[in-house]
């Protein structure tokens, strides 16, 4: 009997500490040389603001890689600067996401950059 209340307490401690991380960590990890939730003046907020670059991050997950070109069009409009979408990769079947915007960045030859935070283990 005890046995199974420790399995079971050790279980439920392992399975809720593995929550996944937020945007919000994501952005202060890769926003270090940049101003993070830097406010616009249409009261929209850019992830990470640089010298060089307006950053927008997002996962890839759903419609949201759609999102993520989308605000750093915008972003890139207001800031003058260099649209930047960097997206949040956690499945393996997601990086078919990360090609649509490729493609849509080179068909359109917008000025915009990706980069990719792949946050899976790669099946080898």
């Amino acid at each position: 009997m005890k046995t199974k209340l420790i399995i079971s307490i050790v279980l439920f401690l392992c399975l809720t500490g593995m929550k996944h991380k937020k945007e919000a960590d994501y952005q202060r990890e890769f926003c270090t040389d940049g101003i993070m939730e830097y406010p616009l003046k249409d009261m929209s907020r850019v992830d990470c603001l640089t010298e060089k670059y307006a950053i927008e991050l997002d996962f890839a997950k759903g419609g949201k890689h759609y999102n993520c070109l989308g605000q750093a069009l915008h972003y890139s409009a207001m800031t003058d600067k260099i649209g930047k979408c960097v997206l949040i990769v956690r499945k393996e079947s997601e990086m078919k996401k990360v090609k649509a915007i490729r493609n849509a960045i080179k068909y359109h030859k917008l000025n915009i950059e990706l980069d990719i935070i792949k946050d899976y283990e790669e099946i080898k």
